[in-house]
């Protein structure tokens, strides 16, 4: 309570008027992270273009990008997938699982963006966030492969860089996510 108080004080210095100071305070408090290990790196609006996966891939011009970053591993699941999505980019100071992050997400008032959201959001000046990876938690995929080796892997897509070169890849997800990560997601 004492947050909202410092904000209706620092507001009423800035000028605004009583009947405001709630609703700002409101609004101050709706973008404060639940979870105290988390931080907005980023927010705003993008475009995810209802073209084919390949194409908006290859719209990118990346130097590289993942073979498997296809329609056919990632289809769209509905009409929901595409049109203005607004997307938010965090980052937690501590290593976590993947169900953790989604919680954590959740918590917020967020779910994780896909592969569809992750390729828009590549239009955005990303690469200031480097060494920091953007991860898509909200498009698996299982790689099916011999299972002499074990079976199946998942993947998350992600875009990184390499050799000083964007690029949007795959990542696998047995090691936990620590600090290096960043996180792509979706207002709900």
């Amino acid at each position: 309570m004492q947050f909202v108080v410092l904000v209706m004080v620092t507001l009423a210095t800035l000028g605004c008027s009583s009947s405001n100071h709630t609703v700002a305070a409101r609004d101050m408090l709706a973008a404060v992270p639940a979870d105290p290990h988390m931080t907005v790196i980023w927010e705003g609006q993008v475009v995810v273009p209802t073209m084919s996966l390949g194409q908006a891939v290859g719209e990118l011009h990346f130097p590289f990008a993942h073979q498997d970053i296809n329609d056919k591993n990632f289809f769209p699941t509905s009409p929901t997938d595409f049109g203005t999505k607004h997307l938010v980019l965090v980052a937690f100071d501590q290593t976590l699982g993947t169900s953790d992050a989604v919680a954590a997400l959740a918590a917020n008032g967020l779910r994780p963006a896909t592969v569809r959201g992750l390729v828009a959001f590549a239009g955005q000046p990303w690469r200031q966030y480097y060494p920091h990876r953007i991860l898509a938690l909200g498009s698996p995929w299982r790689l099916e492969h011999d299972v002499q080796v074990g079976g199946a892997e998942i993947y998350f897509p992600y875009l990184g860089e390499y050799a000083a070169k964007p690029m949007v890849d795959l990542y696998w997800f047995g090691y936990g996510w620590d600090t290096t990560w960043y996180f792509l997601a979706e207002r709900v």
